[in-house]
């Protein structure tokens, strides 16, 4: 008996062994720890981008406000360091009224004599030779007998196609008078191989004049630029004068001068009647008064327009078509 259960004790003990698992090498797990832990949802964060704006483009010249800016950012003549431009820009700045009166005056007519300049790829600098001229002052007359805007005297504006006769004085006509005087610096340009300065001088002193200064200095070995030429006094002052407003217009936060700005559109325009008016008559038509007419239209020297011509007349852009319409209504009763 004691057998029988040593017996069944030892395979019961047998059986035990044989049913344990093997503790003599291990298993890899199959997951990581990161898979075996329990997940996580989580929402995405939304990230706003900033939008970004592109830089708003720069204003072109002829996209100014002020005519005055618009030709600021075309100058293109070297300012020399030189007594005499000093000299003229310290005057300009200590006289600030001066400025603001040639600004007033200039009003009218500074847009379409830049047109003008832009269309013929001149320099810019000339739009500001009528404030050395004449202060803008189109009705002024010189000593020497210079007249308009210009300062033509009678011979070069004949020369120059600017009619004078007991009716009208073309020299200041603004349109027409610009156009020769234009014609004129171009062909002084041509003359001194493309000096302005030279070609400037020129204008207040004749060719002959200036050619004879540069033919001196060259004989004599010395150099031939502007500021070395024996030229009368105000031409020695001339260009000095011309380059000094033209550092000022384009350095006038600089310099703290306030130019008053002058709006960069057509003010006037040009109409044809293609009839002799009184004045008088064609102001009424435009619905503006006499004196104002005459501001736009200096070149008639009597109380109408040419009877054979010119009969053109300046108007504000905002008269031109009741001026129109009344002067129909003259040519429909003329017919009736």
């Amino acid at each position: 008996m004691h057998k029988k259960y040593s017996w069944a004790f030892a395979l019961l003990l047998a059986g035990c062994q044989m049913t344990q698992p093997d503790t003599s090498s291990t298993t890899e797990p199959t997951n990581s720890p990161a898979e075996t832990a329990t997940t996580k949802t989580t929402k995405p964060v939304s990230v706003t981008t900033p939008e970004v704006k592109p830089a708003p483009k720069a204003l072109t010249p002829q996209q100014q406000e002020d005519v005055w800016k618009r030709i600021a950012m075309q100058l293109e003549m070297e300012i020399p360091d030189n007594a005499k431009v000093d000299y003229y820009r310290k005057w300009y700045i200590k006289h600030p009224n001066h400025l603001k009166t040639v600004s007033q005056r200039a009003k009218p007519f500074l847009y379409l004599i830049t047109e003008e300049i832009e269309a013929r790829d001149l320099p810019l600098e000339l739009a500001l030779l009528p404030i050395v001229e004449s202060s803008f002052d189109a009705f002024a007359y010189s000593h020497g007998s210079a007249a308009g805007l210009w300062q033509f005297v009678p011979a070069t504006g004949k020369a120059f196609g600017l009619d004078q006769t007991y009716w009208f004085d073309g020299r200041r006509d603004v349109t027409l008078s610009t156009n020769a005087a234009l014609d004129y610096l171009t062909q002084l340009n041509r003359r001194f191989d493309g000096n302005w300065n030279h070609a400037i001088a020129a204008y207040n002193s004749g060719g002959g004049r200036v050619s004879s200064a540069i033919r001196k200095n060259r004989n004599a070995g010395k150099p031939i630029d502007f500021f070395s030429l024996d030229l009368p006094k105000e031409t020695s002052g001339y260009v000095p004068k011309l380059l000094a407003l033209a550092d000022i217009l384009a350095n006038a936060e600089k310099y703290g001068v306030d130019i008053p700005a002058i709006p960069n559109q057509p003010a006037l325009e040009l109409v044809e009647p293609n009839e002799q008016l009184d004045l008088a008559i064609a102001a009424k038509y435009a619905g503006i008064s006499v004196k104002e007419l005459q501001s736009y239209n200096p070149a008639y020297n009597q109380w109408a327009t040419a009877p054979n011509g010119p009969q053109t007349l300046l108007l504000p852009v905002n008269s031109v078509d009741q001026f129109r319409v009344e002067l129909e209504k003259t040519v429909v009763k003329a017919c009736a």
